[in-house]
């Protein structure tokens, strides 16, 4: 779950370290958002690449059908995650 709370509050430096410490990166919190789909969430582009590198299922979706892919790719943003 530390991995999720540095995903969620956009803490890249945070979101590195614990996966050098051996992190789950496809856990999921009670609503199934993961850890990728908090940094596709805040178009986090080179978090987004670690954890996809690292495993990270690019389909997992929570429970409002929320993806990575969905969540990467909201007309809102800028500059796509995904």
């Amino acid at each position: 779950m530390q991995l999720i709370a540095a995903a969620r509050q956009n803490d890249p430096a945070a979101v590195r370290t614990l996966l050098k410490q051996g992190a789950t990166v496809n856990g999921h919190e009670a609503d199934g958002s993961t850890v990728l789909l908090w940094a596709t969430y805040h178009n986090d582009v080179d978090t987004v690449q670690l954890l996809l590198a690292a495993g990270a299922d690019l389909a997992a979706a929570n429970l409002y059908g929320e993806t990575p892919l969905s969540s990467g790719r909201r007309p809102d943003k800028r500059r796509n995650a995904v």
